[in-house]
């Protein structure tokens, strides 16, 4: 199935937030450290609003989250926020469950400071670099399956044109088509980690992350975070 345009690498709709600084690896350690529960770093992330929660309905959106996700009424966990944390690329997964370079669709949010921390009831997702706050209609959120996004759903979006190279119907998005050798290729994908994990543009950060996924899928790169 195609990926919702809500978290779609073309899409640059939305509140553009900063997270915890790129170079910055202490809060892993601090976490590793104090408490038992999964954390897992991301990057090129976006946390998604459900709509209904944006607009004021907030018994409707509360009533809604809850049919969704099977919860009982007298369940004592902590509640639960209608924001939902999707990654394009992991970086670290403190149980090993997530290989680097994977998509992620989290559960609903118990807590987020706004910035760098997202926490679920299972995970606590360290959001490095920028990302995106933008609405989401609870429709477009359930497609999205939660967990490590198979790849099988991430061919499915390249082969519906959503990524670099997509026909947009957005007179906005700009479409671009590049054919290289396999040694271009490489030495592409090299340049844009670099300035990717540069931090120093921010604006181009799911542009990068699309070129990355795109040429590397074609020469066979498999990425890996130093």
């Amino acid at each position: 199935m195609p990926i919702p345009d809500c978290v779609a690498p073309s899409n640059l709709s939305g509140e553009l937030l900063e997270g915890l600084p790129i170079n910055d690896s202490s809060i892993l350690s601090a976490l590793g450290s104090r408490t038992s529960k999964r954390y897992c770093a991301v990057y090129s992330w976006i946390v998604l609003d459900v709509a209904a929660a944006k607009c004021g309905l907030e018994s409707e959106s509360s009533a809604t989250l809850q049919d969704s996700a099977d919860v009982d009424p007298s369940d004592s966990r902590p509640a639960r926020l209608p924001l939902v944390l999707f990654s394009h690329d992991v970086g670290f997964d403190s149980f090993g469950r997530v290989d680097k370079g994977a998509s992620v669709r989290s559960g609903y949010a118990i807590s987020y400071d706004g910035r760098g921390i997202f926490e679920t009831e299972d995970t606590i997702y360290i959001l490095f670099g920028k990302g995106f706050r933008r609405p989401a209609a609870l429709e477009a959120i359930n497609t999205i399956p939660e967990g490590i996004i198979d790849k099988s759903w991430t061919v499915d979006f390249h082969d519906q044109g959503t990524g670099i190279a997509a026909l947009s119907r957005s007179s906005n998005v700009v479409h671009c088509d590049i054919q290289m050798s396999v040694a271009q290729g490489h030495a592409l994908v090299a340049l844009v980690q670099a300035l990717k994990d540069s931090g120093h543009h921010a604006i181009l950060e799911s542009v990068f992350c699309d070129i990355e996924r795109e040429v590397g899928t074609s020469v066979g790169i498999r990425r890996e975070r130093n």
